[in-house]
This record gives structure tokens, sequence and C-alpha cells, in this order.
């Protein structure tokens, strides 16, 4: 049998004397990195694996928001925002860009420094948008170079409602059967 030891604050790394700051109500995996000039919201999930990096910037991670198995958000040196309600997939990339509310960053996409994707679009799986890449809001975006392909409806941003429901209940049920608190601490 393999033994752990995790403890919660190993995943919580302080950087040139600035910590993260982490609301009681939101839950960060212990497999998790979050290092600096960070905020995590209330009611935001960070998914093991996960890496936010505050180092060059702040990072502050919107209510509500999902960063899901090993994607990265990375200040830089202009700092990242991810507003509430935003789905952030399994190895995508977010490089000193914002994200509005209520978009979803689809697996292995990629946002470059000052790239912005309008509110509640949806950014499909591998899609990279590049450096100060602006595109209108309620947009599905696919490919490199980003092409519009269509409006993002009510249907789909109903659907990603309730996508984000069910990631958030999985979480839970993980967190149960690791031994997670409600904060994601042993």
């Amino acid at each position: 049998m393999i033994k752990t030891h995790i403890r919660r604050m190993d995943n919580i790394l302080e950087f040139r004397g600035i910590s993260p700051t982490i609301d009681p109500e939101a839950r960060v995996h212990p497999l998790a990195v979050i290092i600096g000039d960070v905020h995590i919201s209330r009611g935001a999930m960070v998914w093991p694996k996960v890496i936010v990096r505050g180092e060059g910037g702040p990072v502050e991670i919107g209510e509500r928001s999902l960063l899901l198995d090993g994607c990265v958000v990375d200040g830089l040196n202009r700092g990242a925002t991810v507003a509430g309600d935003v789905i952030i997939s399994p190895k995508s990339v977010v490089y000193g860009a914002d994200v509005p509310g209520d978009c979803l960053l689809g697996p292995r996409s990629i946002l470059l420094e000052g790239s912005v994707p309008g509110r509640g679009s949806v950014i499909c799986a591998d899609t990279v948008l590049p450096k100060s890449y602006i595109c209108p809001d309620h947009s599905w975006v696919e490919g490199y170079p980003p092409t519009v392909k269509r409006s993002v409806s009510e249907k789909d941003l109903e659907d990603l409602k309730d996508q984000r429901e069910t990631l958030r209940s999985r979480f839970d049920e993980h967190g149960s059967w690791l031994g997670l608190d409600a904060q994601g601490g042993l």
C-alpha cells in the first residue's frame, strides 16, 4: 500500500512575501498548486494537478468557476482574470489573458497574453487565441487561427449551467472518498 502525506498548505505557496488568498467557501484539491498573488473566490473549485501562478502578475479566479484537471492559469507580467461561472477544461492554458463570465474553454485550448474571449463564449477544444485577440460576446470559436463559427444559443448556455452543476457534484463526490473537508484539505 502506498501512503501519501499531503497537507493542505503544502500546495499553497508564498512568492516574494505574497500568499494566495482562498475564500473559505472555495475548494482547492490538495494536488493543485497555487502560487503567489492569487485570489480564489467563493464557490470556485480547483481540481487535481491545476497550477495557478501569480508570480509575475495577480490572478483572480471568480465565484463558482471550475478549473479542471491539469489546466494552467498564469498571470505572466500583466495578470489574469477568470470571471465567475467559467469552466476551464483539462489541459487548457490561460497565459496573461482574461476570461469573462459564463465562458467554457474546451480541452487543450490556449489563451495567450491579452486575449479575451467574449462573455458567454465557447472556445472549442484545441483552439488557440493569439496574443491580444478579442472575440465578440456569445461566440462559438474554433481552431487556429480562431474562427467564430456561430453564436452561442440560450440552450448552449443552459447546457453549460447543467455541466457546471454536474462537475460541482463530481468534485464533492471525489472529496468525500479522498477524505477532504469542504475546502479540499485533509
